[in-house]
């Protein structure tokens, strides 16, 4: 058995969706989903991955081919790899890595696929912004917390920057403010 697996997603990190084309003999399914959370394709990936092992009904020799850049079982979140070998353990599964740049068909087609999931959850529960991003992720037009004045701006990371051009500290440290409340003198 064959899966052939993709993740993408809209930012780094961003939401996403993945994609899998499982194949036995003559026998295909597609599977995909998305993820409103920002992610990362090599999350995404893994999530294609685990999908298509929770769909096997009995155990069997299973190739998961994903680009090189992701295929792989390191991954660094614990709960997620427990999951996956949790779905791998009834199986015998080697991972096949394919060049980014070699992309197979069906590899090609699972990445469709993980468009459609990524599409599906951007349009079911986040609104985009004027700069096309999800809302929640646009550092200009992400809602402030309470309390924030309007020359502050806060990444979905965190990372805290002022908007005013006349703030000393915006000049003296490239636009970012080590200020974790984003007050910084100005």
């Amino acid at each position: 058995m064959d899966a052939y697996l993709a993740g993408v997603c809209d930012g780094i990190p961003g939401a996403g969706g993945w994609g899998a084309v499982l194949r036995y003999g003559t026998h295909e399914r597609e599977l995909h989903g998305g993820e409103s959370a920002p992610t990362t394709v090599r999350l995404m990936v893994g999530t294609a991955a685990i999908e298509a092992l929770e769909r096997l009904t009995r155990p069997v020799a299973v190739r998961l081919h994903a680009a090189s850049t992701t295929a792989s079982t390191d991954l660094v979140d614990t709960a997620f790899q427990q999951r996956l070998n949790t779905a791998s353990q009834p199986h015998r599964v080697e991972w096949v890595s394919v060049a980014a740049e070699g992309s197979t068909p069906m590899i090609a087609r699972a990445k469709v696929l993980a468009r459609q999931g990524m599409l599906s959850v951007i349009r079911h529960s986040d609104t985009r912004c004027v700069h096309d991003l999800i809302l929640d992720q646009c550092w200009r037009c992400r809602p402030r917390p309470t309390g924030f004045p309007a020359r502050v701006a806060i990444t979905s990371g965190g990372a805290v920057f002022h908007l005013s051009e006349g703030c000393r500290a915006l000049h003296e440290a490239g636009g970012r403010s080590n200020d974790a409340a984003g007050l910084g003198a100005t």
